[in-house]
């Protein structure tokens, strides 16, 4: 894959090794950067490059606290906010996930207004081999979520689920439940942003996300 974090480490260890010019770092940067904004911000792989070659491309004085990133000697943490963007052409290959999710909001929106109604949800499969991008990730929380809560009978009830949003006593319920599946979809819709955490530890890189608050 090209720009990748693994590309990124080895032209970094180049140049530490004296085998690589700063520009040559820099250029990368600048290229890896480029094509993370137009093309690939979805991307969880080049997620994780993308603090450290914005530091590349736009804080030349900086790359070397970006190498002890990479090379594992320094631990680090960022948090940004990502929005879905609907109206950017690429997201055209998604629009039939987008509409499993807006008819899937519906039926849960339909089920907190009316909680004698029941409503029928069949599993949802997640048949992806990899999770690559945000959206990806979004589904698969979502899919759990759900699968999750579902009785025999595809009917939507109420079941234990990852990362519900707990009341002060610590406790749970069926609306916390159904609103933090909600809070989720809304973030895949682009209704609500999403709080992307990338942690770096020991040169490799990690993340999780939350719906914003």
């Amino acid at each position: 894959m090209k720009y990748s974090y693994n590309e990124l480490k080895i032209i970094s260890e180049k140049y530490l090794s004296g085998n690589a010019e700063i520009s040559e770092l820099e250029a990368w940067g600048k290229g890896a950067y480029y094509e993370f904004l137009m093309h690939d911000f979805l991307s969880i792989d080049k997620i994780y490059t993308y603090y450290l070659i914005r530091i590349f491309s736009e804080n030349p004085k900086e790359i070397n606290n970006a190498l002890k990133i990479i090379t594992g000697d320094e631990d680090h943490f960022f948090r940004y906010k990502l929005n879905i963007p609907w109206d950017n052409k690429k997201m055209e290959e998604y629009k039939n996930t987008r509409k499993i999710y807006e008819k899937l909001y519906d039926m849960i929106s339909e089920h907190i207004s009316d909680k004698n109604k029941v409503i029928y949800i069949e599993k949802i499969d997640f048949a992806k081999r990899d999770i690559a991008t945000i959206l990806d990730l979004l589904e698969f929380k979502i899919t759990h979520m759900v699968n999750d809560s579902i009785y025999e009978g595809n009917i939507l009830g109420v079941g234990y689920s990852i990362e519900m949003f707990p009341d002060k006593a610590g406790h749970y319920n069926s609306n916390d439940l159904y609103c933090t599946i909600l809070a989720y979809i809304e973030c895949l819709l682009g209704r609500r942003g999403i709080i992307i955490e990338v942690k770096y530890f020991c040169g490799n890189a990690d993340l999780n996300i939350f719906p914003e608050v």
